[in-house]
């Protein structure tokens, strides 16, 4: 039985190693590319990340033929199990919860369940080589420093997860479809920009902005005062003017934006919307 599970585990690493050396597993329908990110299902968006790169997928390829060879030969097979539990519980994980085929999901649960019970009887090995060559007393400094490290790092991620819960934007945040555009009072053509299907403009997390109307696509930064309800934003662009400011007032699922640049002054009337432009 070890030895079926261990040309069971390998083999089928040596299988899916194949087309990803090639470049060629993660193909994504022309269909797929011409559709909205926000209409892609879970399965093509995760095909299409990981075909994005062919660099990608040969170094995974890689990383799966040398285990499969591992687990091939037997003075290597404790080897090639401990090293195959990440990439299948990470294979596992994407088949589940990016809804590849049912299929898939259970060859790769099959994976995770073959390595696992070629582990079981190098436990005590293991157990030895991670643990019982220590001392007491070293295994108490272990412990202490690592109990020191565990503190830091949670502080640090909680910091961090409060710092990125801070730069969502508030009531003002979010996709906008540009309603109505004016310069002086006067009306201006409005039109998509450069991919998307309707004139958008999005207020994002890090201060990131995004305007993207008549044929343009341009990004930039923004700052806001919640208090004065006042704006400010500045496009990367051609090295021309294109600053704003001014004040903006949010009435439901719809915001105005007033302000001036140099001498002019814009005025945008923007709907929040589900953002299906981009």
């Amino acid at each position: 039985m070890p030895v079926f599970a261990r040309y069971w585990v390998g083999t089928l690493f040596l299988i899916y190693a194949a087309p990803k050396l090639m470049a060629a597993q993660f193909r994504v329908l022309d269909s797929v590319y011409d559709t909205p990110l926000s209409h892609v299902s879970d399965f093509w968006l995760a095909w299409s990340f990981f075909g994005r790169s062919p660099e990608y997928q040969i170094i995974l390829g890689s990383a799966e033929l040398t285990i499969g060879l591992l687990l091939i030969f037997p003075r290597t097979k404790t080897l090639g199990a401990i090293c195959s539990l990440p990439i299948t519980i990470n294979i596992l994980m994407v088949d589940y919860f990016f809804s590849v085929t049912t299929g898939a999901l259970v060859v790769a649960a099959t994976l995770l369940i073959g390595a696992l019970y070629l582990l079981v009887p190098e436990v005590g090995r293991l157990k030895a080589l991670f643990w019982d060559d220590q001392t007491g007393s070293s295994r108490l400094r272990t412990l202490a420093t690592r109990l020191v490290y565990a503190v830091v790092v949670v502080g640090i991620m909680a910091g961090l997860v409060a710092y990125e819960h801070e730069l969502f934007p508030a009531n003002y945040g979010g996709a906008f479809t540009i309603e109505r555009y004016s310069i002086n009072g006067v009306e201006q053509a409005l039109s998509a920009g450069q991919f998307g299907r309707s004139p958008m403009l999005y207020f994002e997390i890090r201060h990131h902005l995004e305007i993207n109307f008549n044929g343009r696509n341009t990004d930039g930064q923004y700052t806001v005062d919640t208090t004065k309800q006042e704006f400010a934003w500045t496009l990367n662009s051609d090295g021309a003017d294109r600053t704003l400011k001014g004040t903006y007032q949010v009435n439901g699922d719809e915001m105005t934006l007033i302000g001036n640049n140099g001498a002019d002054e814009i005025e945008f009337d923007l709907k929040r919307s589900d953002g299906e432009s981009l």
